[in-house]
């Protein structure tokens, strides 16, 4: 294990060990300002990271996936990922790099966590048939740190615990509930989220927005938390902080005109805003990039 502590983060990293090829390593990070995370991807790796506290937004093919405590982001192997505008957001996560389990053309499966070849091949099928986002709550907490203690013990039973924390891992998004289906309800969100997108000058109320697509304001606030993992003045205020960030990297307009045009009401409300999603005040930001 190598660790690094500083001001603004703390890094535990657990490297691969002979007693689990299967693992390129586990990461346990707790980040207080914005750290880089540029495009990268893992050759014949998924990547599991489980927020532990806080939010981080990721970047897979152009499109924008959030996540907050509870969440499990998930890439396959060789698929490229970043952070939004390539940092991770301030917050404390759990990352687990894990060989993907390999089924040749003639339906062999390669030795994998000491399965047998039918279990190998049901969790080849489910892993690739896994959401980008999966919401399970706390439940990861457990196997994350029994892994870490494995990483640390590195004896007989190394390989037996881990193999049992990894398994009690992958059952947790495996079992998970599905995504619900995509129906009418959905398609006015998507369409109202779009609309918000195109007018960040302008903040509706919930009542506003629920009046729009025909829902009760409880009904609306359920199903926008669904549908975007948020509630819908957080939402809006990272719309509004990543808008913010685009102009302050793209434009010389001041921070008080960037401020007003995105509707908040004072340069000093959109700095204390701006530090609670990024980690940084707008002019560390303009600075950073």
């Amino acid at each position: 294990m190598t660790a690094n502590h500083s001001r603004n983060s703390i890094w535990q990293h657990f490297g691969s060990t002979p007693e689990l090829p299967e693992i390129e390593y586990i990461v346990h990070a707790d980040l207080k300002t914005a750290s880089p995370l540029v495009t990268h991807s893992h050759e014949g790796f998924f990547e599991f990271v489980y927020i532990e506290k806080g939010k981080a937004t990721w970047e897979v093919d152009g499109e924008l996936y959030e996540t907050k405590a509870g969440d499990v982001f998930c890439t396959k192997p060789y698929e490229p990922h970043s952070g939004r505008y390539n940092v991770i957001e301030p917050c404390r996560f759990w990352a687990i790099i894990l060989q993907a389990p390999y089924i040749s053309e003639r339906g062999s499966a390669r030795r994998w966590m000491e399965l047998r070849q039918a279990d190998i091949e049901l969790i080849h099928d489910r892993l690739n048939l896994l959401p980008r986002v999966i919401s399970v709550g706390s439940k990861p907490m457990t196997p994350f740190h029994q892994l870490s203690e494995a990483f640390r013990q590195s004896d007989l039973l190394t390989s037996l615990a881990g193999r049992v924390a990894v398994m009690d891992f992958l059952l947790i998004l495996l079992q998970s509930e599905k995504l619900p289906s995509k129906d009418n309800s959905m398609d006015k969100m998507a369409t109202l989220t779009k609309e918000l997108e195109q007018q960040l000058d302008r903040v509706p109320t919930i009542a506003e927005m629920a009046r729009m697509l025909g829902f009760s304001v409880q009904y609306f606030h359920q199903l926008f938390q669904k549908y975007t993992h948020l509630t819908p003045r957080a939402y809006m205020e990272r719309l509004r902080v990543k808008e913010a960030c685009r102009r302050l990297t793209e434009s010389d307009a001041t921070i008080t005109q960037i401020a007003l045009e995105l509707g908040f009401a004072t340069s000093q409300h959109f700095a204390t805003v701006f530090r609670r999603h990024i980690g940084k005040t707008p002019t560390q930001w303009r600075k950073y990039r």
